[in-house]
């Protein structure tokens, strides 16, 4: 989903190797639609070549799904690989092979890392520790 710059040449790739019928490609997916959008995805790719941080790779995890994100920067923090999730780098035969290994899972370990994407992001970016970071911060300021 989204609509960056490579949208038109993906379009024209998926045609092009006949995988319309298996592959959706969306442009902008509003708030509104968001957690239907993620809940409907067996696995969430983020393939992009620079995050800051990756607020969709939370949204996702928080989804109970699978995230294979690229080693770009923000989802380096947040996914560990192998274990909440898979990284892969900014190539497209690293990205295929991570596929590949997805395509290989068995059921039990995919639900296993949907659900260690989900308590890791309880433990590490819900309100409560959010907040208990945020006054830590600030009793070191005052």
């Amino acid at each position: 989903a989204g609509k960056g710059r490579w949208f038109n040449k993906i379009n024209k790739l998926i045609d092009s190797h006949q995988l319309r019928a298996k592959v959706n490609l969306r442009s902008w997916v509003s708030n509104d639609e968001r957690n239907d959008y993620v809940d409907a995805c067996d696995v969430f790719c983020l393939t992009s070549r620079s995050e800051t941080f990756g607020m969709v790779v939370i949204e996702a995890m928080a989804r109970k799904r699978l995230v294979l994100a690229t080693r770009c920067g923000g989802p380096e923090g947040i996914i560990e690989h192998g274990v909440n999730g898979l990284l892969a780098d900014v190539k497209p035969e690293a990205i295929a092979e991570q596929l590949q290994v997805l395509a290989e899972m068995d059921d039990a370990r995919y639900q296993a890392m949907c659900e260690a994407a989900y308590q890791h992001v309880v433990e590490h970016y819900s309100t409560k520790p959010f907040r208990a970071r945020l006054t830590q911060l600030l009793d070191m300021l005052a």
